[in-house]
């Protein structure tokens, strides 16, 4: 730019001091007031986009400043004021604090800063800098927040992406509760999912949990309603409960209906509302492709019995030895990582437990460390069971009414993946899942194909997100390296306004948007 001022002023002054014409001269004089024009174009360019630089540090600024006013000399908050916007301008731009003023009595705090933007062609004019100025008033607000973090913790999140998950994750929890260990109007809950949502093992026993096979789904692929889920992970040995939990049958699986509550229609009646604990049965050892085998098909607990190949040759006689519960008695099965998960009877329950809301920062601490990546992918369960924890009523009963108009319930999804459930040709029709097997129709009538499923599971993850609207919940959504336009569409709609969904290619522009997130998050409510 320096270049070409200096050429062009170097030409016109040779111009100006031709004599030969006068039409040089005008065409001299005429070109300094277009100069003039197109410089301060230019510049005016230049200024409005350091001042929206400088409105977005003060913004920040403000909301850091604002957690520790009042526990701090006028001086002490200078100086960590000034730390901080220099760390959000991050050397680019040179700015001074004009203003900076705390009033305890109205709880607000203003603050102003200015710098000088230095002129390209407008120095021709005698005009070698513009001044930039951003101001913020920031008040507290009081408003509570509810803030449900549904996060994936896929296979595909494994390494570096799970790694910057947890730092974006634990500096949205250091922002929000600033000093205090106990927050008074944050609680926050962590809902960590795969292809299924572990509610804890520690709920086995809670009036919640179908214990006792109530739902119409409870004794699905078993031969005998003798012995319930649970009864089964006690008769066996070196194994229990996990603490994941199937699909409620549809529309269930994508409402907030309490536990235990009367519903119309269904073979269930209320007992549909409860959650059946996760059991994924033992599979033929032959005769298709089948993946989760992890006991034999002939064990001594089912009496004497010579299994061959012959045995095998009927789907009928391959459901009979999936189906029977004698073979769980007092067995031993095999619980090794293999494809892709865990084989046995928590099979694909690979997520940690979640974190109901909590507004104790040590128990979100632990939560984002415990944080593991393995597993496939059912988003429409990690928003259901993220809706169930800001809920008022079961299973957690921890969130305030909706009606309150002091809260307000937020709910942010993120994930790197396509919902997934793989389509076998076997008497099941596909693995197991959270909505069972392909061939109990939960999710649709005759999918056989991965892609169908897929479809039907987004179907109900679009149901789930707009259910979750319609009950006054905000949802953002951040879509990291998403590979397919489905998936990345389906997560934009989810969010609340297009605002409010996010893409993010890479882990740090993940931590970037989990950054603007926080800072939207925040109790206070600034007025510019």
């Amino acid at each position: 730019m320096r270049d070409f001022i200096s050429t062009l002023h170097d030409r016109l002054r040779r111009l100006t001091a031709d004599g030969s014409g006068n039409v040089a001269i005008i065409f001299a004089l005429c070109l300094v007031p277009i100069i003039g024009l197109i410089g301060a174009a230019i510049d005016y360019g230049r200024a409005s986009q350091t001042r929206e630089r400088l409105q977005n540090a003060v913004d920040a600024t403000t909301l850091a400043v604002r957690q520790v006013a009042g526990t701090m000399s006028q001086t002490e908050l200078e100086e960590f004021a000034r730390g901080f916007l220099d760390a959000n301008l991050n050397g680019d731009v040179s700015a001074n604090i004009v203003e900076l003023t705390f009033d305890a009595d109205s709880d607000a705090l203003d603050m102003r800063i200015s710098t000088e933007v230095d002129t390209a062609l407008l120095g021709l004019m005698g005009i070698s800098e513009v001044p930039v100025e951003a101001h913020t008033r920031a008040v507290v607000g009081r408003t509570s927040f509810e803030i449900a973090l549904v996060l994936d913790n896929s296979g595909s999140m494994a390494g570096n992406r799970l790694s910057n998950l947890k730092d974006a994750t634990g500096q949205l929890v250091d922002t929000l509760f600033g000093e205090e260990t106990t927050h008074p109007e944050v609680s926050i809950a962590v809902v960590p999912f795969a292809a299924a949502v572990n509610v804890g093992p520690d709920h086995a026993t809670a009036s919640w949990i179908d214990r006792h096979g109530q739902s119409s789904i409870h004794f699905n692929n078993l031969s005998s309603d003798e012995t319930d889920r649970l009864g089964f992970f006690d008769e066996m040995r070196n194994v229990s409960w996990g603490g994941c939990v199937e699909a409620r049958p549809y529309p269930l699986d994508v409402l907030d209906t309490p536990p235990g509550s009367s519903v119309s229609g269904g073979t269930g009646g209320n007992g549909d509302t409860l959650f059946v604990p996760l059991f994924a049965p033992d599979e033929p050892d032959r005769g298709a492709t089948y993946y989760n085998s992890y006991l034999p098909d002939s064990p001594a607990a089912c009496g004497p019995q010579n299994v061959g190949w012959s045995d095998y040759n009927s789907s009928n006689e391959q459901r009979d030895f999936q189906e029977q519960v004698c073979k769980y008695e007092n067995a031993n099965p095999n619980t090794q990582l293999s494809y892709g998960t865990r084989v046995g009877p928590n099979m694909l329950c690979d997520a940690v437990p979640l974190t109901p809301l909590t507004n104790r920062k040590s128990v979100l601490d632990d939560a984002v460390e415990d944080l593991d990546a393995y597993g496939g992918t059912n988003i429409h369960m990690g928003l259901m069971w993220g809706w169930r924890t800001l809920s008022p009523g079961a299973p957690f009963t921890t969130g305030l009414p909706y009606d309150d108009e002091t809260n307000r319930k937020i709910l942010v999804l993120m994930t790197d993946g396509a919902n997934f459930h793989g389509a076998f040709n076997n008497i099941n029709g596909s693995w197991y899942s959270a909505y069972g097997y392909a061939e109990e129709d939960r999710l649709g009538n005759n999918l056989t194909t991965s892609t169908q499923l897929r479809n039907a599971m987004n179907q109900r993850t679009s149901e789930a997100c707009e259910n979750i609207k319609n009950a006054g919940i905000a949802i953002y959504t951040i879509a990291f390296d998403v590979p397919d336009d489905t998936t990345r569409d389906l997560i934009q709609s989810c969010a609340s306004s297009g605002s409010m969904a996010y893409t993010a290619r890479t882990s740090s522009e993940m931590v970037d948007v989990f950054v603007t997130i926080t800072n939207q998050l925040s109790q206070l409510r600034l007025t510019r």
